[in-house]
């Protein structure tokens, strides 16, 4: 299966402990504000009461050296979070699966995180920085799990998902699950069927006629149908909502309500130059709206090219 993964030192965050006097720790006195910018584990092992075995322990004179309170610090950092400093931690998320009522469900893997560590998720419309909507809750952290997310949190569309695993003395590990967007709130069930005479004479035009069936539950705005048309055939000029780009052409249909269907005859030209025989056309669906059959989505119409009647 298809991963995508982070992974990220959790040190002491190099803590600037030159900045903290001597006689801060002689006198057991630390405060968590002198720390802001310097260390914040050992603020958090100091908060937890967890000082004087450090301290008695390792600092008992001023003139203790940089590297032996570094250590200090990251062993009260891995004693009381359950890190180990020494290896990355890591969080990983499956690629994300599709649920029978229109949600998705989202696997992870993480290692080496604090004990009282957290997984979020959040829904974004783009992917430049994290700054999404919640749509989980504060989830424990565990080495495998799994969020499924049935569309709480937003209005109907597609969204960006991802992960944040986030626990004390750690800088968060934030993750997008991928690239794609994931529909959310909308459902439909999208069938196409292609209709039109069976032969042509070169030359001449005929009706290609679109229908797209919507069985619901959700209305369908928006639905495109993208037009391949072989070598030889194009469509005729003048004919509105009809628009091309590297997948094909495309035709514009109107919203589909769930339980109706939706009709679009284009008119097609047979060049007078090409060989006759039997030309196919392929046409597929895009919709912004969740469509749980796929597999109704494409179809294709054959039509014989004639020299003559």
């Amino acid at each position: 299966m298809h991963k995508l993964s982070i992974a990220g030192f959790v040190s002491a965050f190099t803590f600037a402990l030159f900045a903290l006097s001597g006689s801060a720790y002689a006198n057991k006195a630390f405060d968590c504000s002198e720390a802001a910018n310097a260390s914040l584990a050992f603020c958090q092992c100091v908060a937890k009461g967890m000082t004087d075995a450090h301290l008695d322990k390792y600092v008992q004179e001023t003139e203790e050296t940089h590297t032996k309170i570094s250590l200090i610090v990251n062993g009260c950092f891995d004693e009381f979070s359950g890190i180990n400093t020494s290896i990355p931690t890591t969080l990983s998320l499956d690629e994300p699966s599709a649920t029978d009522d229109g949600g998705w469900t989202f696997g992870w893997q993480a290692s080496n995180y604090p004990v009282k560590a957290t997984i979020m998720f959040y829904a974004s419309t783009d992917t430049s920085h994290f700054a999404g909507t919640p749509i989980s809750d504060a989830l424990p952290a565990t080495p495998v799990g799994n969020y499924v997310w049935n569309g709480s949190g937003v209005p109907p569309g597609k969204y960006y998902v991802y992960a944040e695993l986030d626990g004390m003395g750690m800088m968060p590990r934030q993750l997008y699950a991928s690239e794609d967007q994931y529909a959310v709130n909308t459902t439909t069930d999208l069938s196409l069927s292609l209709a039109g005479p069976p032969k042509v004479v070169s030359g001449k035009s005929f009706e290609l006629d679109i229908k797209v069936v919507n069985a619901g539950p959700k209305d369908a705005p928006g639905v495109e149908a993208i037009i391949q048309l072989p070598s030889g055939l194009y469509f005729a000029k003048g004919q509105e909502g009809i628009k091309k780009d590297e997948l094909g052409q495309h035709a514009s249909l109107p919203l589909i309500a769930s339980g109706t269907h939706a009709d679009l005859s284009l008119v097609v030209h047979s060049s007078t130059v090409q060989t006759p025989g039997t030309k196919t056309i392929a046409v597929s669906l895009a919709s912004p709206v969740f469509n749980t059959n796929s597999s109704g989505n494409q179809a294709t119409f054959d039509i014989a090219v004639m020299t003559s009647k």
